[in-house]
């Protein structure tokens, strides 16, 4: 009898498992990497690599504006994204990465010592990553910038 209710069990959630439905879904999102490397030391001491910031890249008219701050540093890190539409239909809209360190958000773009990128964004664009060096004390600190659409299969 028990032999019967297990298998019954087994059947009952094996029909609930397949009658649901799979949605795909995609998500795209950027982090804020680091890691430093020391120069008092002989023996090129550097730390490992590890992410300080993870947001989604939602943009509001077409663009995005972060300030993070490192702790370890105090650097104050700018990043931000743009969606560049061109006035002529042919022409492929364009997603425009930067970083930079000037410490205010609304001066991502205009800022002398940052890096830009700029990659073709369609229906098959996946992934774009920018980074940049900065030397505080006796240590140059490397932050990169990644931004990714993941695609996610959701139960329903």
């Amino acid at each position: 009898m028990n032999s019967c209710r297990r298998k019954f069990g087994f059947l009952a959630f094996c029909i609930l498992v397949a009658g649901a439905k799979l949605t795909f879904g995609q998500q795209e999102t950027c982090s804020v990497t680091t890691f430093f490397r020391d120069l008092t030391s002989k023996a090129e001491v550097s730390s490992s690599r590890y992410r300080i910031s993870k947001f989604s890249m939602e943009m509001l008219d077409g663009e995005f504006t972060k300030l993070i701050v490192h702790d370890g540093s105090g650097v104050k890190i700018s990043v931000g994204g743009q969606i560049v539409k061109s006035i002529f239909k042919k022409d492929p809209v364009r997603l425009r990465l930067k970083l930079s360190f000037s410490g205010e958000s609304d001066d991502t773009y205009d800022s002398l010592d940052g890096v830009e990128a700029e990659t073709i964004y369609d229906k098959r664009w996946q992934w774009l990553s920018i980074g940049n060096e900065i030397r505080v004390k006796d240590r140059i600190h490397t932050f990169t910038l990644g931004c990714e659409r993941v695609a996610r299969k959701y139960r329903s």
